[in-house]
């Protein structure tokens, strides 16, 4: 939607593989709607949530509405994580949806995929089982 911000797909990622580039962002308006979309729907640009840190570029529009008020429910602001040494985080925007393929292998459970920086394993297989993680 407008005021969100997407980030494009990684020119240099191994084939068969759409990998989110966080440098290349660009922020949704009106008139790039459609197009977007269109990039969205074709692996092309993923749209982007917050990871808050000092630096971290918020959306504006409605999504940017919806980060900052979920920060001020939280009674946090970006200087906040200007915190001491290795502790500190600039912050950065990631993609709230990735595609990857998955081979499945039923005569032993196995499940083969690859997964951009920044995605979890856990989160894939909880998708593709269906169940609470605590059960697993």
């Amino acid at each position: 939607m407008a005021g969100d911000v997407v980030c494009f797909a990684d020119s240099d990622a191994p084939a068969g593989l759409a990998l989110p580039d966080q440098g290349r962002t660009q922020r949704v308006t009106e008139d790039r709607l459609r197009s977007v979309t269109r990039h969205c729907e074709r692996g092309r640009a993923f749209v982007t949530a917050p990871l808050v840190g000092t630096e971290t570029e918020l959306a504006s529009g409605e999504p940017g509405e919806i980060e900052r008020a979920v920060l001020d429910d939280l009674d946090l602001e970006p200087s906040d994580f200007d915190l001491p040494g290795e502790f500190d985080s600039n912050g950065t925007r990631r993609a709230v949806l990735v595609r990857t393929d998955c081979t499945v292998e039923t005569d032993l459970l196995t499940l083969s995929f690859q997964l951009p920086r920044g995605s979890y394993a856990t989160v894939l297989l909880r998708e593709y089982l269906k169940t609470d993680p605590a059960k697993l």
